[in-house]
C-alpha cells in the first residue's frame, strides 16, 4: 500500500463531494473580490474560494447619509435633497409616499417585515429649512427603494417610490 497525502474534500457543480484532489472548499463565505480572487481550477468545474478573513454575518453595509442636491428658494427657504442608506423609515411617512404614487396600501407590519429583512433600504428626503428660524426644518420622505441580496454576487431592488412632484427634476 502506498502512502497517501492527507486528502481534503471539493466541492463539484454536482454537489458531490470528492477525495482526489487535496483542496478545500469552505462554504460560500467570501466577499465578492475574494471569490473573484481565488480564480477557477483548470477543470472548469470546480471552484476554490479561499477562506475570508471576517464572516459575512458581520458584513453590513455602512449606512451613510450624503447631501445630494442644496438649492436656495426664491422665497429664502433652503432645501437640501438627502440620500441615505441607514434604513430608518417613518412607516407611515412610507405610506403617504405609496398614497402619493398610486400603490395600494400594505398592511403596516408587512411594510415592516419587508423593511427589516432587506440587505439595504435607501432613502430620499427633502429637508427645509427657514432662513431665520434656527432649528426648524421639515423632514419629508420623497423617495425609497429596497434591495434583497444573496450577500455573494446577485441583488434584487424592490419598491423604487419617488414622490411624483420630484419626478423628472
Amino acid at each position: 500500500m502506498r502512502d497517501e497525502a492527507p486528502t481534503r474534500m471539493i466541492w463539484r457543480e454536482d454537489c458531490s463531494f470528492s477525495r482526489k484532489r487535496r483542496i478545500e472548499l469552505c462554504p460560500l463565505r467570501a466577499g465578492f473580490w475574494d471569490s473573484i480572487r481565488s480564480g477557477f481550477l483548470k477543470n472548469n468545474n470546480t471552484q476554490v474560494v479561499e477562506t475570508p478573513t471576517t464572516l459575512l454575518e458581520d458584513e453590513e453595509p455602512l449606512p451613510q447619509e450624503i447631501v445630494l442636491l442644496e438649492r436656495t428658494q426664491s422665497d429664502g427657504i433652503v432645501e437640501q435633497i438627502v440620500f441615505s442608506s441607514a434604513g430608518d423609515v417613518d412607516l407611515y411617512d412610507l405610506q403617504t409616499l405609496c398614497d402619493k404614487v398610486g400603490w395600494p396600501r400594505r398592511p403596516l407590519s408587512k411594510v415592516a417585515a419587508s423593511l427589516k429583512n432587506s440587505y439595504l433600504v435607501a432613502t430620499l428626503h427633502s429637508i427645509t429649512r427657514l432662513p431665520d428660524a434656527e432649528g426648524t426644518e421639515r423632514k419629508q420622505l420623497i423617495g425609497m427603494a429596497r434591495a434583497t441580496s444573496d450577500h455573494a454576487f446577485n441583488a434584487t431592488i424592490w419598491d423604487v417610490l419617488v414622490d411624483p412632484s420630484y419626478q423628472f427634476c
